[in-house]
């Protein structure tokens, strides 16, 4: 029998809204595992395969992602919160999560939390912080658990100070030592023997990978490194990694020491251990670290001369075309005999030069020019600047030319002035409406490419998902007394397994009855099963929840699952010698999901038991009419097509001249629940299912003793 995977599968997703050095330890765990990535934040061309949505200031986008995608998980860093003191972008994150049903939600937070005189703490420990940023860390904290109470799967991971590549100066106190080292600054004064843990981002990455996987679900977890360092420890590390003496600022001390988280709840839960040694890793970092400082000195001397052409482009360049416009202003006064305004034709050029000036470059440089053009009218008029200054006062019409020179200014800047804000404006609504449009353009097509996924899943029926919604979505045009066995057919199918037994509950919930089994290998597994015999049967009529032998006891079933209704288990599904392979999540999923498909079809089939069986039975005994026994017996043929080496034997019961009533209290205490008794050619018969002529002969012997004489018996075939 085939297996069939899940084709164009959704994908499990991600939100990760950190520093960028944990977005850069993160990103290769999730991409590895085949996870869709999500970040806020400006869209970066150095991250492959993740959607980043610009909108950390814009809540209603980000509404609008959230309501999109349904993460399954979300790792969000509290200590971004240290920058800007507000709670309100972690509780507009929270309520958006609880509102569309977020998975998973991993707090970042630090160790900080916890005194350094506390020394070992676990996380029982209650927080005591000492500094203004373990005391805002623990209040967001306390927020955060707030919502869990709500029902919102929050988890607080604590971490103490981490190290790694790709962090900046301001990035934990390892990065920031180092980059004081790269740049030759003195490092302020420690306590030689006060200590503190450094973990590394990749190991902060898996313990991040693995309590979503280990489905942790308590309120805090301790990932630290199982050794601390002293600080003289650090500083030769320190002096090794920068090939040198580190240099000291001895007016200036501040404490090495941090409390130490203790990891042992990790490593018991999750599975994690620190793997990575500062020791090892503190030389790459320096390295990168000197890297990233020469980048950014090579960046600043690159803005440093982009701000001096630009210094040169937009404010000398005005000047020195204003002061040039003003000389061709005095050129053109002298061919024009000393006078500024042309007599053959009476017009003033400087207006014209005001105007340019004022269109070109606003107000500033059109009073610029209303200057020299008053200074060229001036030695027109007069030939002496301070007297002309004086005379104009007395004289109204060369009073009127002055004052046409300062309002052609103001009007000409004005103009200017207003077209560059409007134009300004125009392109930044311009520059919203394409952010906007893009935003919602990747919102349609994220939708888009769901449904397609959707639409394939249900409709395609080469992939699991297609063939269990066809297959099962046919136990609906079974005939109700067959839906056992096309059950179990349909189980058998879709997860690739070929040992199969469908157990239903008997009226009692004592004992489990066996109605069909599939695989050669399951005729040695019992008939009936006492439930209170059973641990696993006790757990799965209580919770309802599927088994899985883990430790694969044997005796029983390797997978099982109950079918329910009405909130009661009315049968069991089991799966018997699975194949290495099938032991995955997948396979579990996919028999959850299985087993709550066909569990409307089974109930379905016991109803019409419950109900038909005054119907198929003579009354008061258990002794089906000619015509149900019959069906009996067509249905166990059937089986035997299906089952090879399948066989129901059937005897004639020799009680002459008793009634119905006194033979169905004669042999009743003599027979196994899944054996029958009915009419067949006017006589009592006996049929029992999944017995040979050997196990035949037994059970005669046995009736026999009991006083339940019987004829020669024969197959059903």
């Amino acid at each position: 029998m085939g297996t069939y995977r899940i084709t164009n599968a959704i994908k499990k997703s991600v939100l990760l809204q950190c520093a960028a050095y944990m977005e850069q330890a993160l990103l290769p765990i999730f991409q590895k595992e085949d996870w869709e990535i999500f970040r806020f934040g400006q869209e970066k061309k150095n991250i492959p395969h993740v959607t980043s949505y610009d909108c950390k200031s814009d809540t209603e986008k980000m509404e609008q992602v959230f309501s999109v995608h349904h993460f399954d998980l979300m790792v969000y860093d509290l200590r971004e919160h240290l920058e800007i003191q507000s709670m309100l972008p972690l509780e507009q994150m929270l309520q958006f999560a609880a509102s569309y049903h977020c998975g998973k939600i991993l707090l970042l937070s630090s160790a900080n939390v916890f005194n350094t005189n506390q020394g070992k703490v676990t996380e029982r420990t209650p927080a005591q912080p000492e500094h203004t940023e373990g005391r805002y860390l623990m209040r967001l904290e306390a927020f955060a658990l707030s919502w869990k109470k709500q029902g919102l799967p929050i988890t607080i991971l604590r971490v103490p100070d981490m190290y790694g590549l790709g962090m900046g100066w301001k990035d934990g106190f390892a990065a920031h030592y180092l980059y004081t080292c790269a740049v030759h600054k003195p490092v302020p004064v420690y306590n030689a023997e006060e200590r503190r843990a450094f973990l590394s981002t990749r190991d902060t990455a898996y313990a991040v990978f693995q309590t979503y996987e280990r489905g942790y679900t308590g309120d805090y977890l301790h990932i630290a490194p199982d050794q601390s360092v002293t600080y003289h420890e650090f500083y030769q590390l320190a002096c090794t990694a920068a090939n040198g003496n580190i240099p000291v600022d001895f007016q200036k001390e501040e404490t090495f020491s941090q409390a130490l988280l203790v990891p042992k709840l990790a490593h018991q839960q999750i599975g994690w251990q620190a793997r990575q040694n500062l020791a090892n890793d503190i030389s790459a970092m320096y390295k990168n670290i000197q890297l990233s400082v020469d980048r950014e000195q090579t960046m600043r001397q690159k803005k440093r001369r982009e701000r001096l052409r630009n210094v040169w482009k937009e404010k000398l360049i005005p000047y020195v075309e204003n002061a040039v416009s003003a000389l061709a202003m005095l050129g053109i006064m002298h061919l024009q005999n000393g006078r500024v305004v042309n007599s053959a034709v009476p017009f003033d050029f400087n207006f014209l030069y005001i105007t340019i000036m004022g269109l070109l470059y606003g107000r500033r440089q059109a009073f610029l020019a209303v200057a020299f053009s008053y200074i060229l009218l001036m030695v027109s008029n007069y030939g002496d600047v301070g007297f002309g200054l004086i005379s104009i006062l007395y004289s109204p019409e060369e009073l009127l030319h002055f004052l046409s020179y300062l309002v052609i200014g103001v009007l000409s800047g004005y103009v200017a002035e207003q077209s560059k804000f409007n134009a300004q404006a125009a392109r930044w609504q311009h520059l919203r409406d394409v952010g906007q449009y893009r935003f919602l353009r990747r919102l349609f097509e994220e939708n888009v490419k769901t449904k397609d996924k959707l639409y394939r899943q249900i409709v395609n029926s080469q992939d699991s998902m297609g063939r269990m919604y066809h297959i099962v979505s046919a136990l609906d045009s079974v005939e109700p007394e067959n839906i056992y066995n096309k059950t179990a057919l349909v189980t058998a199918e879709i997860l690739g397994v070929s040992q199969v037994i469908i157990y239903v509950v008997g009226k009692n919930s004592a004992y489990l009855r066996q109605k069909v089994r599939i695989g050669d290998r399951t005729a040695q597994e019992p008939h009936s099963l006492k439930i209170e015999e059973y641990p696993y049967l006790q757990q799965m009529m209580r919770d309802h929840s599927i088994f899985i032998n883990r430790d694969l006891l044997k005796g029983i079933p390797d997978l099982a699952a109950p079918i329910v209704y009405e909130n009661r288990v009315i049968a069991i599904i089991q799966l018997y010698h699975m194949d290495f392979e099938k032991w995955s999540m997948y396979e579990m999923n996919l028999m959850a999901i299985t087993s709550r498909l066909v569990s409307a079809a089974l109930a379905r089939a016991y109803l019409w038991e419950q109900e038909t069986m005054q119907q198929c039975y003579i009354s008061d005994t258990r002794i089906l009419k000619e015509k149900e026994l019959l069906r009996v017996i067509d249905k166990l043929r059937e089986r035997r097509q299906m089952q090879a080496g399948y066989s129901a034997m059937m005897v004639k019961v020799n009680l002459p001249g008793m009634t119905y009533q006194q033979i169905d209290q004669c042999i009743g205490n003599h027979i196994r629940m899944e054996d029958y008794i009915g009419i067949y050619q006017g006589d009592v018969w006996l049929i029992f299912p999944d017995a040979n002529k050997m196990v035949l002969q037994q059970i005669q012997e046995r009736l026999a003793q009991g006083g339940v004489p019987t004829l020669d018996g024969k197959e059903v075939l």
